[in-house]
C-alpha cells in the first residue's frame, strides 16, 4: 500500500532531513520502536541501509544475542517498503528456480537459514549482488528429495545493501550487538516499559515514526560522495583485511554523507554529474561509530574475549587460580559462551589453563600483564580539524 504524499508531508520530511542532531533523533526514535541495543549498533545498522543508495553498499553481520531480531525488524518497519526484502527461509527448489537476481538500491535482510547447503549457495549469490556489476555465476544446488547436485547459472546485478544473523558471511562490518547479560536486562526493561502504555496508542506511535522514516528516506537521492580530505587519513597497514576494512570506513563517512545531503554542500563534474561534498561531521560520525570497531576487527582477540580478560584483571582476588565457576559468578555468561571466550585466551596465552585430574576441573591463572596488541589508530576528527584549518 501506497502512503499518501502531499507537499506538507515532503516538507516534513525535509525538516527531519535538516535537523542539525538527526542522529540522535534517528537513535531515539529506533529505541522508542524497542530497539535498545548500544548507540553504536543501531545508528551503524541505520547508516548501512542508507548506503544502499551508493555505488559501493555496505554490509553488516548482526551476531547473536537479545536484540539482534528487534534490530532487524526495527530496520525493516523504517526502510520503504519498496526498498526492502527480507529473506527468512528458502528451499533449494526456491532457489533452484532462481535464474536472474536484479535489484536496484535495495536494502535485503537475510535471516539465519536452517538447510546450510541452501545457505552457502544462497549466500554466495547475495555477495556477487553487493558489486554494482552485473555477474554470472554458476551455483550448486542439492535437491532435498533425491539429494542429488545439480549445477544452476545465476545472473545477479546489484548492488544492494545487506545485513545478514548468517555468521558465514564476509561483510563490512560486525555490528557490535551486546551478548552479555546487562543487554538482555535492558531488553527486559524496554518490553516492561513497552506495556505501561495501551495497545493502541503505542501502535500509533510506532506507525507514525515508522511513516516519518520511509517519506524521509525517498526524499534522499542516490548520488556519489566525493571526501575531498581523503589524502589526509590514514589507517593501520598490518593484517590481511586491511583494504577492506578501509573501504568500509570511507563508505562509512559516505553513507553519512548521503543521509545528510539536505546539510552539505554539493558539486558537479564538467558533465554536469552532480556528487555530494562530504564534511569533518561526516568523518567525526564515521570515526565515533567505527573506529573501535576497526580496532576489534585487526586486534587478535575477540570483542567478547578482550571484554572477559578484563573483568579478569579487574574482579578476580587471586588472578593466578581461579575456575570457570568463579568466572561465571562473575560475568553472568552462559557456560558456552564463556567456554569459547576462554579458549581463546588460552590459545593466545593471554591466560593459561591446567586440569586437576582430583577435582576433573580447569584451574586458570593469568599469564602476567601482557599488554594486548592494538593496531594504529585512525586520525582523530580534532587532528583531521587542524589540518585542514591549517591549509586555509
Amino acid at each position: 500500500m501506497t502512503e499518501p504524499t502531499s507537499c506538507n508531508t515532503e516538507e516534513a520530511a525535509l525538516q527531519f532531513l535538516r535537523s542539525p542532531d538527526l542522529a540522535q533523533l534517528i537513535l531515539a526514535d529506533m529505541e522508542a520502536l524497542g530497539c535498545v541495543a548500544e548507540d553504536r549498533a543501531r545508528l551503524l545498522t541505520y547508516l548501512i541501509a542508507i548506503s544502499r543508495k551508493l555505488p559501493r553498499p555496505l554490509s553488516g553481520l548482526l551476531p547473536p544475542g537479545p536484540s539482534q531480531p528487534i534490530l532487524t525488524d526495527v530496520m525493516e518497519q523504517l526502510t520503504p517498503e519498496e526498498n526492502v526484502l527480507r529473506y527468512t527461509r528458502m528451499s533449494a527448489q526456491e532457489l533452484a528456480c532462481m535464474t536472474e537476481l536484479k535489484f536496484n538500491i535495495q536494502l535485503i535482510i537475510v535471516d539465519q537459514h536452517a538447510d546450510p547447503d541452501v545457505a552457502k549457495a544462497f549466500l554466495r549469490a547475495l555477495q556477487t549482488l553487493h558489486s554494482p556489476r552485473q555477474r554470472s555465476q554458476v551455483l550448486r544446488v542439492k535437491d532435498s528429495r533425491s539429494g542429488a547436485v545439480a549445477p544452476q547459472f545465476v545472473t545477479t546485478e546489484g548492488p544492494v545493501a545487506y545485513l545478514t544473523a548468517d555468521q558465514r558471511m564476509s561483510c563490512s562490518f560486525v555490528i557490535p550487538l551486546d551478548d552479555w547479560p546487562d543487554q538482555a536486562q535492558r531488553v527486559l526493561e524496554s518490553q516492561r516499559a513497552r506495556r505501561l502504555f495501551p495497545p493502541h496508542d503505542l501502535a500509533k506511535r510506532c506507525l507514525a515514526i515508522g511513516v516519518k522514516h520511509r517519506r524521509a528516506q525517498r526524499q534522499l537521492q542516490a548520488v556519489p560522495v566525493c571526501i575531498p580530505y581523503a589524502g589526509r587519513l590514514s589507517f593501520p597497514s598490518r593484517g590481511p583485511r586491511v583494504c577492506q576494512l578501509q573501504e568500509s570506513f570511507l563508505g562509512l563517512i559516505e553513507a553519512s554523507a548521503v543521509l545528510h545531503q539536505h546539510q552539505r554542500k554539493w558539486g558537479a563534474t564538467e558533465y554536469g554529474k552532480a556528487y555530494i561534498l562530504a564534511d569533518l561531521q561526516d568523518y567525526r560520525l564515521a570515526y565515533d561509530l567505527a573506529s573501535e570497531l576497526l580496532a576489534d576487527s585487526l586486534h587478535e582477540l575477540s570483542r567478547g574475549a578482550r571484554k572477559l580478560l578484563a573483568r579478569i584483571r579487574e574482579g578476580m582476588v587471586d588472578s593466578a587460580c581461579f575456575y570457570r565457576k568463579e568466572l561465571h559468578d562473575l560475568t553472568g555468561l552462559d557456560t558456552p559462551t564463556l567456554k569459547d571466550y576462554l579458549q581463546e585466551l588460552v590459545e593466545l596465552e593471554y591466560i593459561g589453563g591446567g586440569f586437576e585430574a582430583k577435582a576433573y576441573r580447569i584451574r586458570y591463572r593469568l599469564l602476567g600483564d601482557r599488554e594486548e596488541a592494538a593496531p594504529a589508530p585512525l586520525v582523530s576528527p580534532e587532528e583531521l580539524e587542524r589540518q585542514l584549518t591549517c591549509l586555509v
